[in-house]
């Protein structure tokens, strides 16, 4: 579906018509008739009957860079191929994963060795 409504001038027929083709889209995974707005104003925030949100968007325009209408229902657009990219392999050892861990949790030495064995004990 060609999505140009969007950069059309809100008073062109091509601006009218893609409205028309959205409003088609959305009634038809709409529940209840009822639909997220896409116009300026609501920006897909407020809900409401598809014929308001129709009004809305020939009055206020629609919303700028909406263009996978996934609030809609529309799925992902398919991914570009991307190019590839170069990963270097980092390995770490032991003493360098646990000093990792040790500064994620905030540990020193001195308090590693009292708080390990106590935590695991029975009493």
């Amino acid at each position: 579906m060609d999505k140009n409504l969007i950069k059309a001038h809100i008073t062109s027929e091509t601006f009218k018509e893609g409205v028309k083709s959205f409003i088609e889209f959305a009634r038809a995974r709409s529940i209840r008739g009822v639909i997220a707005c896409p116009c300026l104003r609501c920006c897909n925030v407020k809900h409401w009957d598809v014929g308001t949100c129709h009004g809305h968007i020939l009055r206020y325009g629609f919303l700028p860079g909406y263009t996978n209408w996934s609030v809609h229902g529309e799925t992902s657009e398919p991914l570009q191929p991307s190019r590839p990219s170069f990963v270097q392999n980092t390995t770490f050892g032991d003493d360098e994963i646990r000093s990792l861990v040790h500064d994620a949790l905030g540990l020193t030495d001195e308090n590693v060795g009292e708080s390990s064995p106590k935590s695991h004990r029975r009493g």
